[in-house]
Formats: C-alpha cells, structure tokens, sequence
C-alpha cells in the first residue's frame, strides 16, 4: 500500500482504479483531521495566488497612485526650495517641513516601486 502527502490523480482501493479530485482529497484529509489551509499542492497554489492576491492591473494602479503620490510631495518640496533661494525670508528655520515632505516622497516613491515589482511578479505567475 503507498501513502502520499499530496494528492493523487488515481488511487488503488482493493486493486481496483478510483479517481479521486483534488477537492475529494481535501475533504478527506480534513475528516482526519489535518490543516488543509496549508497544503501545497499545485491547484491550491493557483489558487492562493488567484484568490489570495490582488490582480495585477489592480497592483499597476495602487503603484501608479503611490507614485503620483511621491510626484506630489518631491514637487511640492521643490517649489518650496525656489520660493526659498528667490526670498530668503520664505526659508524655514526648522528642518522639520523639509524632512516630512522628504520622508512623504521617500515612503511613496519605495511603496510605488514595491506595488509595480510585486505586479510584474503576479503577471509573470498567472502566465
């Protein structure tokens, strides 16, 4: 008799052949009392991947925002520097306002940058 960890397309019960699907072999692991949230077989991989993550247009348009985002603030921050070197008077004393907008366009600019990866990652996966 041979036991597996993973699913089986075919079984032998009594030398005779009986299909078994991927989701009767789920139900049957799960009346015996194993996690089957954690399986790793080749149709639930697909499916973390389809149903666990966002799609990948969906991945292009939070890194499109996030970098529209990062746009903003280096803009912002850029104008305040010319307003600046033009009137001496509009420069600030503290360093704060620079080091927000700074921080704002660096967290943007990097979650931009993880979105647009993690969508070329999802693309090459649902191929």
């Amino acid at each position: 008799m041979m036991y597996a960890s993973f699913p089986l397309d075919t079984i032998r019960v009594n030398s005779n052949m009986v299909t078994e699907t991927t989701e009767q072999f789920h139900l049957r692991m799960e009346e015996q009392g194993f996690d089957v949230s954690s399986c790793t077989c080749v149709s639930c991989r697909q499916a973390n991947i389809k149903a666990g993550n966002l799609s990948y247009k969906k991945l292009y348009k939070m890194a499109t925002i996030y970098f529209i985002l990062a746009l903003v603030a280096g803009t912002v921050w850029l104008f305040d520097g010319v307003a600046c070197i033009n009137d001496s008077s509009n420069c600030s004393e503290s360093y704060i306002p620079i080091i927000i907008k700074l921080g704002l366009m660096t967290v943007f600019g990097y979650t931009a940058i993880y979105y647009f990866i993690k969508a070329l990652d999802v693309q090459q996966k649902n191929k």
